[in-house]
């Protein structure tokens, strides 16, 4: 039983570094939801968040919603200080938040 232990877990572990490094599964490629950020756990692991900086219009906003999301469940969406937009609505592309943390805005 340990050297199938072993076996599986070099198999694994070659799988997982044959990954070629452009990409970014489970976030999408940042040129397409700039200037916002997508931030996995070390390796790309989940939970996965978004963060978009303070003067992020909503047009910038609903272009990056409108990029290719490789994985649509997100734990949480943060802006800090935006005085710009004033309500999130449905951005469409089926991209889901289990919370949203909106600090100091309009």
């Amino acid at each position: 039983m340990s050297s199938l232990h072993t076996f599986l877990t070099l198999t694994l572990f070659f799988i997982l570094t044959a990954v070629p490094p452009s990409l970014t599964f489970p976030c999408p490629s940042s040129g397409d939801i700039n200037p916002c950020t997508c931030i996995s756990a070390p390796g790309g692991l989940f939970p996965i968040d978004m963060k978009c900086p303070d003067d992020t219009t909503e047009e910038e906003l609903t272009t990056a919603f409108q990029a290719n999301f490789p994985y649509k469940q997100f734990r949480t969406f943060y802006m800090d200080g935006n005085q710009v937009i004033q309500t999130l609505s449905d951005m469409g592309n089926e991209v889901n938040f289990k919370e949203f943390k909106v600090d100091n805005g309009v």
